[in-house]
């Protein structure tokens, strides 16, 4: 005869044997679930294809953003929240990625601001697309005209140590160090022209970039990483070009932002940009300071961009400088190296 004890203790078993069954399979599902972030590919198009899509570049859901890096996203809120409380600074956006495996945080995400000379890597792009088809297009000479002779407020601010002059004849290649060395606004002039609105609108429709007569409403953080992005992964131009065009981005002559926050011996391939904007008629003069680029730490290169609006230059170089060093301790904490 079985005893009243052990029917009770057997009638308990199954169910709860049942439950920690259960549990096992809900974790494992939902940790399934959790590590498997959903990917949204971008493509070219299969315009003059047949058989294949080619991929340009591939991104996390926007909802799932890294835990891993957390710590990252932690100590930069904190320390926008800090500086914002100054009458300085308006506003301040970052965008890190970790370019080999994807993830990714952000802080004030949809904010959006002018990307004024940082779009001259989208004329730098759009030039190494003619290049693949045309070998001697870098070589061809090119005359300045005396009609592209301007000066902007970034290059007041930031002046061009070795400016391109009207009347002088440059190569393609010679023109396009001075575009991203220099920040050159008379190259950028001159080669849009040489290289055509058709093309450079395509290399907008292909990184989906606002196209140049939408960017009123201004870029994201996020959506500028398209460009880099693109380049590091080698997916719209040639390894080769991709290769050189980020060798020749890490020798802009700007220092004051990103490269001002990591050690002296790493390699940072960035562009930054300047605006003076008025939002209305009768509203006091801002200024917006961006430099975005791939810092490449060691074994993991990761892209990072800080874009930031406020009345002062130099307090936003500082803005800039403060969170590439607290990104890169903090990355350097993360991986204990």
């Amino acid at each position: 005869m079985i005893s009243t004890f052990n029917k009770v203790k057997s009638s308990k078993i199954v169910p709860l044997g049942l439950i920690f069954i259960a549990g096992i399979a809900l974790g494992f599902f939902w940790s399934r679930a959790t590590m498997n972030h959903v990917v949204k590919a971008i493509r070219e198009g299969q315009e003059g294809y047949d058989f294949i899509n080619p991929l340009l570049l591939t991104e996390n859901d926007k909802n799932i953003p890294s835990s891993e890096y957390t710590p990252i996203k932690n100590i930069l809120t904190d320390y926008i929240d800090s500086a914002k409380t100054g009458k300085d600074i308006d506003d301040i956006s970052v965008y890190f990625r970790n370019l080999n495996d994807g993830q990714w945080v952000s802080v004030n995400p949809d904010e959006t601001y002018s990307p004024a000379s940082m779009l001259k890597v989208v004329t730098l792009i759009s030039a190494m697309r003619v290049a693949e088809t045309d070998p001697d297009f870098l070589d061809k000479p090119v005359k300045v005209s005396g009609n592209v002779d301007f000066l902007t407020e970034s290059q007041t601010v930031y002046p061009t140590e070795n400016p391109i002059k009207t009347g002088g004849t440059y190569t393609v290649k010679t023109l396009l160090d001075h575009l991203i060395i220099d920040s050159d606004n008379v190259a950028n002039s001159v080669l849009s022209t040489l290289i055509g609105e058709s093309r450079i609108h395509k290399t907008y429709e292909d990184l989906q970039l606002p196209q140049p007569e939408s960017i009123k409403q201004g870029y994201t953080a996020e959506e500028y990483s398209h460009l880099f992005r693109a380049l590091y992964n080698a997916t719209y131009v040639s390894h080769s070009l991709s290769e050189n065009l980020l060798e020749l981005l890490s020798r802009t002559k700007f220092t004051k932002g990103l490269v001002a926050g990591v050690p002296e011996d790493v390699v940072v391939s960035h562009k930054f940009g300047i605006k003076a904007v008025r939002s209305e008629a009768v509203a006091p003069l801002h200024r917006e300071l961006h430099d975005c680029g791939i810092i490449y730490f060691p074994h993991n290169p990761y892209f990072l961009c800080v874009m930031t609006r406020g009345e002062d230059f130099s307090i936003l170089e500082k803005v800039i400088q403060d969170i590439s060093k607290l990104t890169w301790n903090k990355l350097v904490e993360i991986r204990r190296i």
